[in-house]
């Protein structure tokens, strides 16, 4: 899947810099204010920025309990699509997630 930690966060902070939140992630994982805002149900956030993060934490270690239908109902369909082709680059045996990083920060 991964071929490494650091990747794993750059294609998180790429999904979360396109909603404004990439502060709340480091090369090596989420800060403590991400930790604090997924435990306060987003706190703040809007309702897009608090799927993406569940999204995130969902990606970085399973705990973020991001729900399908909230994230085909809330997401606009830019973000939506990055979330969607990231999860399919994903299922290949050997996933190309630089590539996907690329394509993705060029979608402004």
């Amino acid at each position: 899947m991964w071929a490494n930690e650091a990747q794993q966060c750059s294609a998180i902070l790429v999904l979360l810099r396109r909603v404004h939140l990439a502060d709340l992630w480091t090369g090596i994982g989420p800060t403590q204010e991400a930790l604090d805002l997924l435990e306060a149900n987003g706190g703040p956030l809007s309702h897009g920025q608090v799927v993406m993060l569940r999204v995130a934490f969902a990606l970085w270690n399973g705990c973020g309990d991001a729900k399908v239908a909230e994230v085909v109902e809330v997401l606009d369909g830019t973000n939506l699509y990055l979330v969607g082709t990231l999860f399919a680059e994903l299922s290949k045996s050997h996933p190309n997630i630089d590539s996907w990083a690329l394509y993705a920060e060029a979608m402004r």
